[in-house]
Formats: C-alpha cells, structure tokens, sequence
C-alpha cells in the first residue's frame, strides 16, 4: 500500500515568503506567508487519512533603541487559522494559535 506514495506528512507543495521594510534609520516592519499543501499517513496498510492544506501570516517590528540595544517584536499566525502542525499514525497535533513574543538583543 505504501509504494509509491508520498512520506508520511509530507506535503507536495510549500511555500514561505517573507519581506521587511526599513521604515526610519530606527523602525523596520517585516510580514510574510508560509503555506503547507495537504498532507497524509499511510499507516498499517490502511487507508489514507488527511489533512486540508493551511496559510499563516507572521508579523515582526523592530526598533533600535541605541547602539548597542534592539528591540524585536514578533507576532506569529496573525489570523489564528485552526490547522494540523503535524499528522502521525493514529494522531494529529494542533498547530499554535496566535501568539506573540518580545526580545531585547543587546551587544557589547
């Protein structure tokens, strides 16, 4: 049954763009996609179980504070799409929600 299918989890198609801007000598804004086409596990000779293909939108603004300090924000799934993270023999993991993080980068 699995000759000549696909790997478990992986998709046929993917696709990540990502682009930033610099806004001031300060200030940059960046944005971009990420999408995963349709996925399956073939598991136990049986048949096929799936999952729908996903888009995500991610966010970032940066600023730098001085020389030395630079603030970075991140904002991942903009949209909080629901999609399947990862597909395995008898169970699926749920990809994250929206989420956030905030770094401070300090060089010296």
């Amino acid at each position: 049954a699995e000759v000549g299918q696909r790997l478990d989890n992986t998709p046929r198609n993917s696709l990540t763009l990502w682009s930033s801007w610099q806004l001031t000598p300060a200030l940059s804004l960046g944005g971009g996609a990420q999408y995963v086409d349709e996925r399956a596990v073939y598991a136990n000779n049986q048949l096929p179980v799936s999952v729908e293909s996903y888009w995500l939108l991610n966010a970032a603004a940066q600023y730098q504070l001085n020389t030395s300090t630079r603030l970075r924000l991140n904002v991942y799934n903009v949209t909080d799409e629901e999609y399947i993270f990862e597909l395995a023999s008898g169970q699926s993991i749920p990809g994250a929600a929206r989420s956030a993080s905030v770094t401070a980068e300090f060089s010296f």
